[in-house]
């Protein structure tokens, strides 16, 4: 036969080595045939490679037979978040309330814009009573955090009614300090240009009025009432609604007269409905602001100055009754003073 090519020859190994080879060739198969096992066992229970200790098979009695524990290693049960839970309460509580009628009419009055329960605002608050009264209740137990987590599970709810719950909740919140106010102040923007409506956003701008209690909190809305959003705008511009004396009316009037010429609906209502309020304080100031404006929207000057007509309108009223009344005291003096009764 042809000689084979040297690559191709077999390996010669002296007698006194030959021993030392087969032993370590046998070796190498065994751990080989180890290793395979290892693996499919492995691959059977579905426990990774890496996993340690822990990894390795454990078994238990059963009965008199014993068995691999394919559960093995038991996996901790991750618990709810307690948001989360509070949150699938409100809302089952809100179905149960639900009234196809109201909901039809509901849904028409905000434009076909948003699902509703049917729920009515008193029957709302009557349902969500455990969660804003009481000591126990989460608006005065639970942390910004846990709110800010809360009011996000309610508001990626279809339903309109938890979106009004969210902010329910959120106004009877007192921020303790001013990062706890400005962590909400953020998340509350976050929420206001989500599923934006008036509604809602009147009700945040509610929430923003409480954290203006603390220093600062006003200079926020500087940056808001610059922003892109109408709705941001609008909370910027009546946020201070409430605050009576303690409203920063030069601030108001700057924020109206930057937005004076705005032909936005929400916005000229916005400016109205602030100068209102504050006209409750200060109607003389209101009013010369309304005069010297220049390009002031009419549905701002109305809404501005009703009260003020009012309490004018008023005002004539009874110094006309009471001019009446003193002319009707006079007549009969003079008849007294003639001999004739009072009702003759």
């Amino acid at each position: 036969p042809e000689a084979l090519p040297p690559h191709k020859q077999p390996l010669e190994v002296p007698p006194s080595q030959a021993y030392k080879l087969a032993s370590t060739t046998t070796i190498a198969l065994l751990l080989s045939v180890v290793t395979n096992c290892q693996v499919m066992i492995r691959s059977t229970m579905r426990v990774p490679l890496s996993a340690g200790k822990r990894s390795k098979p454990q078994f238990r009695l059963d009965g008199n037979r014993s068995r691999l524990d394919l559960e093995s290693p038991r996996r901790k049960k991750m618990k709810p978040s307690p948001m989360k839970t509070i949150a699938s309460d409100i809302v089952a509580a809100l179905q149960s309330c639900k009234d196809s009628s109201k909901a039809v009419m509901m849904k028409k009055y905000m434009r076909e814009k948003f699902d509703f329960f049917g729920v009515s605002a008193p029957d709302r608050r009557d349902v969500l009573k455990p969660y804003l009264k009481g000591k126990k209740a989460v608006a005065r137990t639970a942390t910004t955090e846990e709110l800010i987590e809360l009011m996000g599970y309610l508001w990626n709810e279809d339903m309109r009614e938890c979106q009004y719950a969210a902010c329910d909740v959120l106004v009877l919140h007192e921020t303790l300090n001013k990062d706890k106010a400005e962590s909400l102040t953020s998340a509350v923007k976050e929420l206001v240009v989500s599923k934006s409506w008036w509604d809602t956003v009147d009700y945040l701008a509610s929430v923003i009025g409480n954290t203006l209690i603390h220093e600062g909190m006003l200079n926020v809305m500087d940056g808001w009432i610059k922003d892109d959003s109408i709705w941001v705008r609008r909370v910027a511009i009546i946020c201070q609604n409430k605050r009576k004396t303690k409203t920063d009316a030069k601030r108001l009037f700057q924020y109206c007269k930057e937005h004076a010429s705005d032909t936005e609906f929400f916005i000229a209502k916005a400016i109205g409905w602030s100068l209102r309020s504050y006209a409750y304080t200060d109607p003389d100031a209101v009013q010369r602001f309304v005069e010297e404006t220049n390009g002031l929207q009419n549905l701002s000057k109305r809404e501005a100055l009703k009260n003020i007509v009012k309490k004018k309108i008023f005002k004539k009223k009874k110094n006309v009754k009471n001019s009446r009344k003193k002319k009707r005291i006079e007549t009969c003096k003079s008849l007294k003073l003639m001999g004739h009764s009072e009702t003759g």
